[in-house]
């Protein structure tokens, strides 16, 4: 059996990259021994090698090691070889995974040289991009307004509900205040779905955005503005559209999908289970949903 090879110095355990190198787990030793010969097999026999899979090795163990200007550098060499972006892939998930569980644990300054490496292998990736230039932590926190002051005795009419501020009315309860024209709203989400379906993502935002302004309860037009954050890699967006859609339209699955893809990317695995098996009990004979669930488990450990 071919022995493992200095690329697996990347995620050693990875099934799919060891058969994209034509490899099998071996002992370490002789790992090692094949790392001092680079593309000599058993017997002197020389074996196809992956130069996407040794560059990513090296990013990995730089950044493994602390040392991100080097790994930085290394992503050049990385682009260079890795033609169909595979190992790139796998390098953003690690390091956004690594990163994610710094910054939850409050270790900010140590998670955004992972960011800055995430958002180089990632582009599309602006949460990680964010973090890593510092602008997440500049947005400003808002602040509850003060208490209203408390009305002259006699001057509050008997059974007269107190007021509500802004921030204590639920955001559904507005939208649903709101002027609506449906028919205006109908027709624009209409044109965002058929702008979203060419994957014409410019199109289809401005004209999500009009049905949404013209019908705030539309389910199609936000759910429409959710997979447009998505694949604008803006999961946090998606996220807040989506559970809005869900609310609206609790029975349609794709509303818990899409839910459950932005919790994925955002490495938030156990809710995302929750929003896919949300999905299944509504299509229990959906492939697609199981195959998410399979990919959640296997990130849970299950």
């Amino acid at each position: 059996m071919v022995r493992f090879a200095q690329a697996l110095r990347f995620l050693p355990g990875d099934a799919d990259l060891r058969g994209k190198l034509g490899l099998a787990a071996g002992a370490r030793a002789a790992g090692e021994r094949e790392a001092e010969a680079p593309g000599m097999g058993p017997a002197g026999t020389r074996r196809p090698a992956d130069e996407g899979a040794r560059a990513a090795a090296d990013v990995f163990a730089d950044a493994a090691a602390g040392r991100f200007s080097q790994a930085r550098a290394a992503l050049t060499r990385l682009r260079e070889r890795d033609a169909d972006g595979h190992h790139a892939a796998r390098l953003a998930d690690e390091f956004r995974k690594r990163a994610q569980g710094l910054w939850n644990a409050g270790k900010h300054d140590e998670a955004r040289p992972y960011y800055q490496l995430v958002a180089e292998l990632d582009p599309k990736d602006v949460v990680s991009a964010d973090r890593a230039s510092g602008k997440e932590e500049e947005k400003p926190v808002a602040v509850a307004p003060p208490p209203e002051p408390a009305p002259a005795a006699g001057t509050a009419k008997a059974g007269k509900k107190k007021p509500v501020t802004a921030f204590e009315t639920p955001a559904d309860e507005k939208e649903e205040a709101a002027p609506r024209d449906r028919a205006a709203s109908a027709k624009a989400a209409a044109e965002g779905a058929s702008a979203l379906a060419r994957g014409d993502l410019v199109r289809a935002q401005p004209a999500f955005d009009r049905a949404v302004r013209a019908d705030a309860s539309n389910p199609d037009a936000v759910a429409g503005l959710a997979e447009v954050a998505f694949e604008n890699a803006r999961y946090t967006e998606a996220l807040d559209y989506g559970r809005r859609a869900a609310r609206l339209q609790p029975k349609v699955a794709k509303h818990h999908i899409v839910v459950g893809d932005a919790y994925f990317k955002l490495l938030r695995y156990d809710e995302a289970q929750a929003a896919y098996r949300r999905a299944l009990a509504i299509t229990p004979n959906d492939e697609g949903v199981r195959a998410r669930l399979g990919r959640v488990k296997a990130r849970l450990g299950e």
